[in-house]
């Protein structure tokens, strides 16, 4: 397999990327993906690096909208209480978002998982959505 510039394989520089977004958030991520897009050559290695950044920002949109659900309802909540002393329960739309958020971190996982452990092998998963988008900016 092909060498990158710090002198190690770019299937697996493509997995230390992979598993960066496990670690610290997103910095660690965006900085090694920085640096492949600045300095690496290799094709794949660059494409990858996109991918893994759109994915990046593709589940934390999601992440966001999740959690943007019980705190829209919340706002409202506290609109109608302070004319109804009752108001209104939001449990159980706060507890659906919560599950969709275990949801959405798992699948992240996944895929994350998935590209790091095919990027070993200098190969990459097949995600059409990303894909296009790459094909776009790349």
């Amino acid at each position: 397999m092909e060498k990158s510039k710090l002198n190690i394989s770019v299937g697996l520089l493509g997995f230390i990327l992979c598993f960066s977004t496990f670690f610290g958030s997103y910095i660690p991520a965006i900085l090694i993906g920085g640096y492949i897009l600045l300095r690496e050559e290799n094709t794949w290695i660059r494409t990858l690096a996109v991918r893994v950044l759109a994915l990046l920002v593709i589940f934390g949109v999601a992440s966001t909208v999740v959690y943007l659900i019980p705190d829209c309802l919340g706002v409202i909540q506290k609109f109608v209480a302070i004319f109804n002393s009752d108001g209104f329960s939001i449990g159980v739309i706060s507890r659906i978002c919560s599950f969709l958020s275990t949801v959405v971190n798992f699948a992240k996982t996944l895929v994350f998982l998935g590209l790091g452990l095919t990027a070993l092998k200098g190969s990459t998963i097949k995600l059409p959505i990303v894909d296009n988008i790459v094909n776009k900016n790349l």
